[in-house]
């Protein structure tokens, strides 16, 4: 197809008065698998659309969390007007799920020990001391914990 019927091709996918901007892009990407001939229906355009917003969405998660530092230095690093401890009680309640799911129960107590002295260098270093004692099965887990509390 040349440019110029392509580009008539794309003319209804790329009018976006009174649309989002999440409906402009998906009507976009849409038109572009049809008028490329990668899709042979706005059906099948969506669902290869679908498919390539998942895979980036998960991609610029992983190369998010390929940055993590342990959560101990994170909360080293914590900014003025910051409260990074104020962070971690919804991670320290995953830990804790995922390791008594797990039947760690004595890691579990770690974390609660750690908890009740009330230091949070000291709850930093209990998960990431915790990481390296887990069973490895349920490292990732641990790993996505920490990367949703430093990355959002």
């Amino acid at each position: 197809m040349d440019r110029e019927a392509y580009n008539a091709c794309m003319r209804p996918y790329i009018t976006g008065k009174g649309k989002s901007k999440e409906d402009r892009k998906a009507d976009f990407c849409v038109g572009a698998k049809i008028c490329s001939g990668k899709a042979s229906s706005e059906d099948e355009a969506r669902q290869l659309c679908d498919v390539a917003k998942a895979e980036k969405t998960e991609q610029t998660r992983a190369d998010a969390c390929a940055n993590v530092i342990p959560v101990s230095q994170w909360l080293e690093e914590e900014q003025p007007g910051e409260c990074r401890f104020c962070k971690l009680p919804p991670v320290i309640q995953w830990y804790r799920n995922v390791l008594e799911e797990s039947g760690q129960t004595e890691l579990v107590q770690n974390i609660d020990q750690a908890v009740e002295a009330g230091d949070p260098a000291l709850v930093g270093w209990t998960l990431d001391d915790i990481k390296g004692r887990a069973s490895p099965d349920l490292l990732p887990r641990l790993k996505e914990f920490d990367c949703l509390l430093e990355v959002g």
